[in-house]
C-alpha cells in the first residue's frame, strides 16, 4: 500500500516537532532540579552545625533533586535522538524523487524497527501505517 509523501512527510514533521517539545520540556524539568538541589545544599550548609538533622533533610532532598534531574536530562537526550530521527527521515523521503511511499519500502521498514527500539515497544504493530492508512475505497 502507497501513501503520497506529502502524507509521510507531514507526519514525520509533526512526530518531529512533538519530540523536539518532549526534549525542550524535559531540558527545562532538569534545569529546575537542578536548581532546587543547589537551594537544599546550600540549606544543608546553613543548618549543618546548628541542626544536624535538618542538614541531613536538606542533603537527602538535594539527591533527590538530582536525581531527577538526571532522569529527566536522560528524557530529553531520547526525545532529542528520536526527534532526530524523524528530521533523517524527512531528508531521506524529501531527496526522494518518488511521488508516494510504499508502507512496506526500505524507509518505512526502517522507521518502523528503529522507532520502536527508541521508544521500547515490541511487537508487530505498524504505527505508521495505522495512523496513515486511509480505508480503500
Amino acid at each position: 500500500m502507497k501513501i503520497t509523501k506529502k502524507e509521510a512527510l507531514e507526519h514525520f514533521a509533526t512526530k518531529a516537532a512533538h519530540h523536539e517539545a518532549g526534549k525542550h520540556h524535559h531540558q527545562g524539568k532538569a534545569e529546575q532540579h537542578l536548581g532546587h538541589a543547589g537551594l537544599h545544599k546550600a540549606e544543608a550548609l546553613r543548618h549543618a552545625v546548628s541542626d544536624p538533622a535538618h542538614s541531613q533533610h536538606h542533603r537527602d532532598k538535594a539527591t533527590l533533586h538530582e536525581a531527577a534531574a538526571a532522569d529527566h536530562q536522560r528524557l530529553a537526550a531520547s526525545h532529542g535522538n528520536v526527534q532526530e530521527h524523524y528530521q533523517n527521515l524527512r531528508e531521506r523521503l524529501t531527496a526522494s524523487p518518488d511521488s508516494h511511499v510504499d508502507l512496506g519500502g526500505d524507509i518505512i521498514d526502517e522507521h518502523e524497527g528503529s522507532t520502536r527500539e527508541m521508544h521500547g515497544v515490541g511487537g508487530t504493530d505498524n504505527l505508521l501505517k495505522r495512523m496513515l492508512v486511509r480505508p480503500e475505497a
